[in-house]
């Protein structure tokens, strides 16, 4: 396919192969287009499909997770707010994710079981592999009972009770926006998933 033709589908707003698209992000991030394609005459352009946006953050999480060093036991495994701005799509996480790098995961199916790049960390504890998730997240009362039960059974692998957890604990784990809906309290947190025992709760 020529070039002139590649350009054509893409002003016409059609639906491109994946290798195509990923062709697109390859000029984008390395000077022949100094953006992805608009079309103000359609409303729209090459983002906005949502195949398109599939295409790139998949062929980017996995080339992330799987070539980018190691540099200790538990680094991230996903890129963050500034990778994504490194690789030319800060724009494209900022206006269809509301800046959410956990939002863009979901939406292309990490956290889905059915797809084959189901990551069930992402899915269960995000928290042990994001070092932000979003407000709206913290919101649910689920999520929030979760990260805390989590954060109970694994202090009590080295001895460590409900009764002893600090705030800081909370805070170290990446789980303070667990925080914001007890008030800043790690005990609401820990009464809000009846962790603590009855002696405890009574104090």
């Amino acid at each position: 396919m020529t070039h002139s033709d590649l350009e054509r589908r893409i002003t016409a707003g059609e639906t491109l192969a994946p290798d195509e698209v990923l062709e697109v992000w390859d000029d984008v991030r390395h000077g022949p287009r100094k953006q992805f394609p608009h079309n103000r005459h359609i409303g729209g352009g090459f983002l906005t499909v949502p195949e398109h946006r599939y295409t790139i953050i998949t062929k980017f999480v996995l080339d992330f997770r799987f070539n980018r060093p190691i540099k200790k036991f538990n680094d991230w495994q996903y890129p963050d707010t500034n990778d994504f701005r490194r690789a030319k799509l800060g724009g494209l996480l900022a206006r269809y994710y509301n800046d959410s790098t956990y939002y863009a995961f979901v939406t292309v199916g990490f956290t889905d079981p059915k797809n084959p790049n189901y990551d069930y960390l992402l899915d269960k504890a995000p928290w042990t592999i994001l070092s932000m998730l979003p407000q709206e997240y913290w919101q649910n009362i689920n999520n929030r009972v979760a990260a805390t039960t989590w954060l109970v059974n694994m202090f009590a692998k080295i001895g460590k009770s409900a009764s002893e957890l600090n705030r800081q604990d909370f805070i170290i784990n990446c789980l303070h926006g667990v925080l914001v809906y007890t008030g800043e309290s790690h005990t609401a947190a820990l009464r809000e998933a009846d962790l603590l025992t009855s002696k405890t709760k009574s104090e």
